[in-house]
């Protein structure tokens, strides 16, 4: 599923974003890394579903990843509860 995902990414974009996850593999955690490639994926795909005149990283925008902020904040938390954007406490 996430080759297929991707995939629908720019092509230059990916490869940018692979090989930062392949750099950060070498120091990080394993669990680290397997975060940090679900959410430069659902980034990417977010930016790709909604600006397709972005074909590269050097071409993304705050308003991209201000708008990937709110779509985290539309999506529901883990538990079931909505996402506040206020951390908590125990985190």
């Amino acid at each position: 599923m996430r080759a297929r995902e991707w995939a629908r990414v720019p092509a230059r974009m990916a490869e940018t974003m692979q090989h930062h996850l392949q750099q950060i593999a070498g120091t990080l955690r394993p669990g680290s890394v397997k975060k940090a490639e679900l959410t430069l994926r659902e980034f990417a795909l977010l930016v790709a579903a909604e600006d397709a005149a972005v074909s590269c990283v050097a071409e993304l925008k705050r308003r991209h990843v201000e708008r990937y902020r709110q779509w985290l904040l539309e999506q529901p938390a883990t538990s079931g509860a909505r996402c506040t954007g206020t951390p908590s406490a125990t985190a």
